[in-house]
C-alpha cells in the first residue's frame, strides 16, 4: 500500500504565541480539577478569537497556544487579522479576574503542510518564524504584545504601535526589532475610506464617467448601478475617493453611505448593509440593545409613512442584530428585501442617496440578490449604487449587472508606462530619477498604482542602491488570490511559473480541460494571450505582473525548479525567451530557470536586479598543490596544470585540432616550469603511453619539421641545462599529438605515441579534423607524402 506524499508550499504565514503569565507557579497548589476548570474557559475563548478572523489554531501546551495566519489558505491582511485577534485576547485577559498574558507575533516564511490535520495536533508550519514568535512571546511584558519587524510594517497604518527595545533571542546572532502593539486605530467596517497623498494620474476619463452617471442620476431620479472591476491595487477605492472628493466640492447636500464585505465574513450575512443601516441610525457598536433599538425606530420614523413604520423596523432588528432571524426561508427573505428596499427609497427621497459596497466578491450571496432586488424594483428616487470588486466576482455571478438598463460595468486596466513614471516621481517628490532607478521601479510597479506607491516609498526608505524587496501588503494581496484558486488552477499557474513569464500551452499539457482553465486564469487577470505565437502551431501567454509569477513561483517547495510531466511544444525548445533542455526521458522535461530570469530568493520575499550572464570565461583555476602516493610508498607534492581556459577563439564546441593544440601548448610550458623548480630525485615517473584517438589515422611528426621547431625555439631563448632524457622527451611532446601534420591513410605505423600522460587529450574521433594550414603544415604535409 502506497502512501501519498503530503502536499507542501512556502508561504508567508504569521505566527502567534500566548501564554498565561506566572500559570505554572499557581498550578502547582491546585488540584487537576481546578486546573482545568481555568484552562478550559481560557482556551474557548482563545480559540474564538483566533477562528473568528481566520486564523488556525496548531496547538495548546498547557497554557500556552500557538495559531497560524495564512495557512492553509493566505489572507491580504494576515499579519492585522494577527495583531487584532492579540490586542482582542488582550482585553479580555485585563478584563478578568486574575488572567494576565504575553503575546508574541511574528511574520516571515514557512513550509506549509496543506494536508496537516491540526485538529489531531499535526505539526503544519515549519521555519524559523514559529521559533522567533516564541522568543517574542517569552519577552513580553506582562499584558503585553510584542510584533516583529514585517508584522509590524504589514500593520503599521491602522495598528498604534510604541517603539520597544530589541530582543536578545536566544541563537539570534543579532537582537531583534520589535514593536508593542497599543490599540487599533479604527475597525472593519468603518475605515472604508482610503486617502492618498499621490494624485490622480491615468483615471480622467474614469473619475469623468461616475460624476457624470451621479449627476444623470441626480436629474433623472432613476437608480444606477456602477461595478468597478480590477485586480487588487488597480484604482478601484481610489475612484471612489475621488467620487467622494467632488461630492463635497458640490452645492448640493447628498447622503453617502458605505460598507465593505469581511474577507473572513462565514457566518455575518448581509454584513455591508447592516453597516449601512447602523450608520445612518448612528448605531454604534457598545450600545446598549435599549438604546440601538431607540436609534432604529427614530431613523425610520423619520423617513418612512406610520402605516409602514413598525414592518420595516421590526425587519431591521435582525439585521443590525438586536434580534435573532429564526426564519430564514424563501417568503421570508423575500418579505426582508421589500423592506429593507423600502427602507433605502425613504432615505433617497429626502435627498439624492450614494450607496458604497466594497469588495464585493467577499460578499455573501444573499447580499448579491439584494443589490440585484434593490437595482430592479427601486423607481423614482435618486439613488446610485458603487460596487468594487476584482474579478473573481464574475466567477460567481457571470452574469452581474447583465440584462439591466440602468447597469454599467467599468474594468480598470493598467496605467500605462508614462503615467506610472509621473505616479513614482510624485512619491518620491523628484522630477527626474535616474534612467536606471525608473526602469527598475517600472518594472515592478507594471502598471499597478499601488504597487507603484509602495515601491517608490520603499526606495525612499532604502535609499538608492539598495534591494527592494517586495512589500508585505502587496505580497498578501496576490498570495491571497493564488490560494483562492481552485487547485487544479493553482497547481497550472505553478507550472507556468517555473517555466517564466512567457509560456505557451503546450508546455503545460495535453489535458482536455487545459484551454479552459487558461481561459478561467486569463478572465481573472492572473495572465494574457498574447495575439501572435513565436511558436508555430501553440498558444503564447504571459504573466499580467512578474510579481503574480515571483508569488507562485516561490509557494513551490525547494525553489530550485519542479519537474512535470507535461510534454515541452513540439518543435520547439524555447521557454520565456530562452533555451530550455529536453531530458532524457521522453515524457519528463526538466525546467530549469535561465540566469536571466530567476529571481534572487536569498531573502524572504526579495526582488533583486536579474542575474546577467558572463560575457567573459571565468578566470583560470589557482595552482593548487595535491599529495600523490608514489610506487614506494613516499609521497610527493605535485603542482596541477590548469586547462587551457574555454572561450578560445578557435573553440566552436568541439575539441578541434586547435583547441587540442591550444590545450598541449599551455600544458608543455606548464609542465615544464614544473620540471624546472623540481629536483631530479622526485621527477614524476614516465607512465605509459596512449594513442591519440581524434580519428583514424595516426599523426605524423616528421624529423625535418622536429629540426626547425628546434632550432628556432632554441635561437630565440636559452634552454637551461637538462639531461639528454628530459630533452628528447620535450622534443617529442611538441612534434607530436595535434600537431598540423596528419595523415590521410589511417595508416598506424607512422603514429606517435603521447608522453608522459595515461590518458588521451583529444577525444572527438567522430568530428572529423579540419584542414592545416600555415609553413608548418605545408612542410609536415609533404613529409608526410614523401614517406607513404
Amino acid at each position: 500500500m502506497t502512501t501519498l506524499e503530503p502536499r507542501r508550499e512556502r508561504k508567508v504565514v504569521t505566527v502567534l504565541f500566548a501564554d498565561l503569565v506566572g500559570f505554572t507557579g499557581r498550578s502547582e497548589t491546585l488540584d487537576p480539577e481546578d486546573v482545568e476548570a481555568i484552562l478550559r474557559p481560557y482556551h474557548e475563548r482563545l480559540r474564538d478569537e483566533l477562528e473568528r478572523r481566520g486564523g488556525t489554531v496548531e496547538k495548546f501546551i498547557g497554557d500556552a497556544v500557538m495559531a497560524v495566519f495564512g495557512a492553509p489558505v493566505s489572507h491580504e491582511d494576515d499579519p492585522e487579522r494577527a495583531v487584532r485577534a492579540a490586542i482582542a485576547i488582550r482585553d479580555w485577559a485585563r478584563e478578568s479576574d486574575g488572567l494576565q498574558v504575553r503575546i508574541g507575533v511574528n511574520t516571515g516564511e514557512a513550509l506549509v503542510n496543506l494536508d496537516a490535520r491540526a485538529a489531531a495536533g499535526e505539526g503544519m508550519v515549519a521555519g524559523d518564524v514559529v521559533n522567533t514568535a516564541a522568543r517574542l512571546q517569552s519577552a513580553a511584558p506582562t499584558n503585553g504584545i510584542l510584533v516583529g519587524e514585517h508584522a509590524y510594517n504589514a500593520t503599521k497604518h491602522v495598528v498604534e504601535y510604541r517603539a520597544a527595545e530589541g530582543v536578545e533571542a536566544k541563537g539570534k546572532a543579532e537582537p531583534v526589532h520589535v514593536w508593542e502593539a497599543v490599540q487599533a486605530r479604527s475597525r472593519f467596517g468603518v475605515d472604508v475610506r482610503q486617502w492618498s497623498r499621490a494624485p490622480l494620474v491615468g483615471r480622467e476619463r474614469e473619475r469623468t464617467l461616475l460624476v457624470e452617471t451621479l449627476k444623470r442620476v441626480r436629474s433623472g431620479r432613476s437608480p444606477q448601478l456602477v461595478t468597478l472591476v480590477g485586480v487588487p491595487g488597480i484604482g478601484k477605492s481610489r475612484l471612489v475617493y475621488e467620487l467622494f472628493q467632488s461630492i463635497e466640492r458640490g452645492d448640493e447636500l447628498i447622503a453617502w453611505r458605505q460598507g465593505r464585505s469581511l474577507p473572513y465574513g462565514e457566518g455575518v450575512p448581509f454584513w455591508a448593509f447592516a453597516e449601512l443601516t447602523k450608520a445612518h441610525a448612528g448605531i454604534l457598536e457598545d450600545d446598549a440593545p435599549d438604546a440601538a433599538v431607540g436609534k432604529l425606530e427614530a431613523a425610520v420614523e423619520s423617513i418612512i409613512p406610520e402605516a409602514e413604520r413598525d414592518w420595516v423596523a421590526g425587519q431591521l432588528r435582525p439585521l443590525v442584530g438586536l434580534e435573532a432571524d429564526g426564519d430564514t426561508g424563501a417568503d421570508r427573505r423575500t418579505e426582508s428585501f421589500a423592506a429593507w428596499r423600502r427602507f433605502v427609497e425613504g432615505v433617497a427621497e429626502q435627498r439624492p442617496l450614494v450607496l458604497v459596497f466594497d469588495d464585493l466578491h467577499w460578499a455573501d450571496e444573499g447580499l448579491l440578490d439584494f443589490i440585484d432586488h434593490l437595482v430592479e424594483w427601486a423607481v423614482g428616487v435618486p439613488l446610485l449604487v458603487v460596487c468594487t470588486a476584482r474579478p473573481e466576482l464574475f466567477e460567481r455571478r457571470p452574469g452581474w449587472g447583465g440584462g439591466k438598463l440602468n447597469a454599467l460595468t467599468l474594468a480598470l486596466s493598467p496605467l500605462e508606462e508614462a503615467d506610472a513614471a509621473r505616479l513614482i516621481a510624485s512619491v518620491l517628490e523628484q522630477a527626474v530619477l535616474p534612467a536606471a532607478t525608473q526602469r527598475a521601479l517600472l518594472d515592478r510597479a507594471g502598471g499597478n498604482p499601488l504597487y507603484a506607491e509602495q515601491y517608490a516609498r520603499l526606495y525612499v526608505e532604502r535609499g538608492p542602491g539598495a534591494d527592494l524587496p517586495l512589500p508585505e501588503s502587496v505580497h498578501g494581496l496576490i498570495a491571497a488570490r493564488v490560494d483562492a484558486l481552485p487547485l487544479a488552477e493553482k497547481a497550472l499557474l505553478q507550472d507556468a511559473a517555473v517555466m517564466g513569464k512567457i509560456f505557451w500551452s503546450g508546455a503545460l499539457g495535453g489535458n482536455g480541460a487545459l484551454p479552459e482553465r487558461l481561459h478561467s486564469l486569463e478572465r481573472k487577470d492572473f495572465i494574457r494571450r498574447e495575439r501572435q505565437s513565436s511558436v508555430a502551431g501553440e498558444l503564447e501567454y504571459a504573466f499580467r505582473h512578474v510579481l503574480v509569477r515571483d508569488v507562485a513561483y516561490g509557494q513551490i517547495p525547494g525553489r530550485s525548479g519542479r519537474r512535470s510531466t507535461a510534454p515541452q511544444p513540439s518543435g520547439s525548445r524555447r521557454s520565456a525567451g530562452r533555451r530550455t533542455t529536453r531530458s532524457s526521458s521522453p515524457t519528463t522535461t526538466s525546467r530549469r530557470w535561465s540566469s536571466r530570469e530567476q529571481p534572487d530568493r536569498s531573502r524572504t520575499g526579495s526582488l533583486r536586479g536579474p542575474r546577467r550572464r558572463r560575457s567573459t570565461p571565468r578566470p583560470a583555476p589557482s595552482r593548487s598543490t595535491r599529495t600523490r602516493l608514489r610506487p614506494s610508498g613516499t609521497s610527493e607534492r605535485l603542482t596541477s596544470i590548469p586547462r587551457a581556459p574555454i572561450g578560445h577563439s578557435s573553440c566552436s564546441g568541439s575539441r578541434t585540432r586547435a583547441t587540442c593544440s591550444a590545450r598541449l601548448a599551455l600544458r608543455t610550458r606548464s609542465r615544464r616550469r614544473a620540471t624546472r623548480s623540481s629536483s631530479p630525485e622526485t621527477l614524476r615517473p614516465r607512465r605509459k603511453r596512449k594513442r591519440c584517438s581524434q580519428s583514424s589515422g595516426g599523426i605524423v611528426g616528421s624529423a625535418t619539421s622536429r629540426t626547425a621547431t628546434s632550432t628556432r625555439r632554441s635561437s630565440s631563448r636559452a634552454a637551461p641545462a637538462r639531461s639528454p632524457r628530459r630533452r628528447a622527451c620535450s622534443r617529442r611532446w611538441r612534434a607530436s599529438a595535434c600537431s598540423p601534420a596528419r595523415t590521410r591513410t589511417g595508416s598506424a605505423s607512422g603514429a606517435r605515441l603521447w608522453p608522459w600522460r595515461s590518458r588521451s587529450i583529444c577525444r572527438n574521433s567522430s568530428r572529423a579534423p579540419s584542414r592545416p594550414s600555415g609553413p608548418r603544415a605545408s612542410t609536415a604535409a609533404s613529409t608526410a607524402q614523401s614517406k607513404i
